[in-house]
């Protein structure tokens, strides 16, 4: 029985499967894997597992709406939490709304820790990022950036006014 599952797996001859869906042959590689099946095989075909998946989701939005509002909600007030530390720079203590994640020179940015808590990130992706951080006020933030472009060769437009910082 195992090595008729193993040829059958694995058999030259055998190039194309029916959809249990759409009940068309189709070539082995319209099929997503699935390890669990003796062909390895999903027993539907990709185009009717993807129209299938809208469906899901399309029948129960509001589910999926409101999950991802849960996660992100937390995902905020977790952030909020390690934001909830003084300025690196000037040592101030301000409200979380203040505090702001800036990241190191020389560091890879992936994206905006900001921007990840948004898009529901996970959290252990959140943390990698924010360790290539500093975490300081809006302020300083604004200082170490106009520093940062000064010492890169950005000019100001004709008529702006620069800061001698």
């Amino acid at each position: 029985m195992v090595l008729n599952l193993l040829l059958f797996k694995t058999s030259p001859m055998r190039k194309t499967k029916r959809c249990s869906k759409c009940r068309k042959r189709k070539p082995l590689e319209g099929f997503n894997r699935q390890s669990d099946k003796p062909d390895g095989l999903q027993s539907a075909c990709r185009a009717c597992n993807k129209a299938n998946g809208k469906r899901y989701y399309r029948d129960n939005k509001a589910k999926f709406r409101a999950r991802n509002k849960k996660r992100r909600e937390g995902h905020i007030a977790w952030v909020n939490t390690l934001r909830d530390h003084p300025c690196m720079d000037c040592k101030g203590s301000f409200p979380t709304c203040v505090m702001e994640f800036d990241h190191r020179e020389g560091e890879a940015k992936t994206a905006a820790v900001a921007k990840m808590v948004t898009d529901s990130y996970s959290k252990e992706s959140i943390l990698a990022e924010i360790q290539k951080c500093d975490l300081v006020c809006a302020n300083c933030h604004r200082i170490r950036t106009h520093r940062r472009r000064r010492t890169l060769g950005y000019r100001p437009k004709a008529g702006q006014q620069t800061l001698n910082l």
